[in-house]
């Protein structure tokens, strides 16, 4: 995330890839570090737990450091270490 000017932008979107149906493992160190899911950093397989990984770390990063209030729970929920502990 960028901020140019008052406009904000999302980056990091080069930072895709083909899911292996057959592979245990996909993923290149790509992406932001902090935002990007930890399971990217361990050479495991990302999915749509790792997307709400990124999104919740931007939305906590958007809310500030009282981020989330009665939320809290929720977006720590989402950016658990663990994908398999991730809400989805």
């Amino acid at each position: 995330m960028i901020l140019q000017g008052e406009k904000i932008q999302l980056i990091d979107f080069d930072a895709t890839r083909i899911f292996k149906d057959d592979k245990e493992s996909d993923t290149k160190l790509l992406g932001t570090k902090g935002y990007a899911p930890p399971e990217q950093f361990v050479n495991g397989q990302i999915d749509s737990h790792s997307d709400i990984y990124s999104l919740v770390v931007t939305i906590k990063n958007l809310l500030g450091r009282n981020c989330g209030g009665c939320l809290k729970k929720v977006l720590d929920k989402c950016t658990e270490l663990d994908p398999k502990n991730r809400l989805f």
